[in-house]
């Protein structure tokens, strides 16, 4: 990691390089991408591919994980696996390959409200979600429901028809002195 103050380049040096990597549960070998991504930090590929899939050796091989991961300047490394994308997750309850192409036009598929908080309940199990409430997390899920054009059922008032619902009515004409609207004005 680059420092932007000169003075302090020596003091930041032993920060670690962090990378994102959404991959599949398990690595069976060492991929082309994943080699991308290891390469210029300097890592030991078969040393990492062996603690993430000791790390992961209960999740579904077909599940997409995100890792983040931190290399340090003498070659070791951490990592934290998360959960899967909200959308991975979305779309397996809906039970579609792709969203929408038009969302809010088009409908890819439908989820109910409570497969909305057992995705909120899986995403709330990251550390960096751990502190948010599970309505709001919900909410989020909700939003991007609708960024997919998947409707949620299940629920009182949709939030893609709140905008709609909250629409002002059309406008009348202007009362006359008795209170009642005058004809001639529109």
């Amino acid at each position: 990691m680059q420092s932007l103050w000169p003075s302090h380049k020596a003091k930041h040096s032993h920060y670690p390089s962090s990378v994102t990597i959404l991959t599949h549960s398990i690595l069976f070998s060492h991929s082309t991408s994943l080699a991308q991504a290891l390469g210029p930090l300097g890592l030991n590929m078969a040393d990492f591919c062996k603690q993430f899939n000791e790390a992961t050796k209960g999740h579904d091989a077909n599940v997409p994980v995100p890792v983040e991961l931190s290399a340090f300047a003498n070659r070791t490394f951490t990592f934290v696996v998360k959960t899967p994308p909200t959308s991975w997750f979305l779309m397996q309850c809906a039970g579609i390959k792709v969203g929408a192409k038009r969302p809010g036009h088009e409908v890819a598929g439908k989820v109910h409200v409570k497969q909305i908080y057992e995705i909120a309940l899986q995403k709330q199990r990251d550390p960096h979600m751990a502190h948010i409430s599970l309505e709001s997390i919900a909410r989020q899920v909700t939003g991007s429901c609708l960024s997919m054009g998947i409707h949620v059922i299940g629920c009182n008032v949709s939030e893609a028809d709140a905008p709609a619902a909250a629409a002002p009515s059309a406008p009348t004409a202007p009362a006359g002195k008795d209170g009642k609207a005058d004809p001639k004005k529109k």
